[in-house]
């Protein structure tokens, strides 16, 4: 009787013990949980207030049009933000290849040949270019856009402008029967290598479907710009060069970089490293050059 009555006990003692066990473990997960989402929560937080920072540092730096830190910005009451150690950079650079945003019917896009000074309402230095004109095509076919493109140049550079302009129409859908001025050159997955330079139809990323023949600004003395009108479709409008060239400056990118400040702990008065500092977040914009309305220049159909 006495060594059941031990048995007994020690089985009882061995029970209590997992119990306990797994409720320690249990207790101990949720302690865990709870700790894990509070980080997860402040860092959550963090990341919109640090998001919130860069965004109002980008419409600063748009208002204003200089670049530099937050602070000298006068965004130092930005609360949780570094400021000294966050800043706006402001860029314009020359570029081989260029993509429009999607295009609705009847909407236009002015694209820049010589070189545009925003602080002086004119045009400067002139690069010669041979390009190529890229689009969509819904259908593959590319019959079911029609661009017409107008470019504006300078012949005797006396300020007096004239115009050239050059359909591209595979489906004849605007000068029906009339091919001189239709410089529609090719569906590019029939044939890649009619797009000149590096990664054919294919710029940044995105594939386009047509192609024009190479227009040369070399012909056209003092290229100023070529104006991109659609018709009939939505696309993307792409431009490329033939590899050798480059195009001017087509607006700013503005961007904005904000990092999080340390934090300080309540009496201590001293920075320390927290899940949340140093975090960084990144907003950035293309602001294009000036463009002109469609409204003066389309015809619907």
């Amino acid at each position: 009787m006495r060594g059941n009555r031990s048995s007994n006990s020690g089985q009882v003692l061995l029970l209590l013990i997992m119990v306990l066990g797994t409720l320690l473990i249990v207790g101990m997960t949720a302690i865990f949980q709870t700790s894990t989402q509070t980080q997860i929560g402040g860092i959550n937080q963090q990341s919109q207030l640090t998001i919130t920072a860069a965004e109002a540092a980008l419409e600063k730096a748009l208002l204003e049009g200089r670049s530099g830190s937050f602070a000298d910005l006068g965004l130092s009451n930005l609360g949780g933000i570094n400021v000294d150690n966050s800043f706006v950079e402001i860029s314009e650079f020359p570029v081989k290849q260029f993509s429009t945003k999607r295009l609705n019917k009847d909407e236009q896009y002015m694209f820049y040949l010589s070189q545009y000074t925003p602080e002086f309402p004119y045009f400067d230095r002139q690069y010669l270019i041979g390009f190529q004109v890229l689009y969509d095509s819904p259908t593959g076919t590319c019959e079911d856009v029609s661009l017409v493109m107008t470019l504006v140049y300078d012949k005797d550079s006396d300020y007096i402008y004239e115009a050239e302009t050059f359909i591209s129409d595979a489906g004849d859908k605007i000068y029906r029967g009339t091919t001189n001025r239709d410089i529609f050159k090719c569906v590019i997955s029939d044939d890649p290598t009619c797009v000149e330079g590096e990664g054919g139809g294919n710029i940044d990323g995105y594939e386009y479907a047509c192609a024009t023949k190479i227009i040369d600004t070399g012909e056209y003395e003092s290229a100023k710009f070529i104006l991109v009108q659609n018709y009939f479709g939505p696309t993307r409008i792409g431009f490329k060069t033939d590899g050798t060239s480059q195009f001017p400056p087509q607006g700013r990118t503005i961007k904005a970089i904000a990092r999080a400040a340390l934090a300080v702990t309540p009496g201590a008065g001293t920075p320390v490293p927290t899940a949340q500092a140093g975090l960084t977040r990144v907003a950035e914009i293309f602001q294009s050059y000036p463009q002109f309305p469609a409204d003066f220049w389309v015809t619907s159909f």
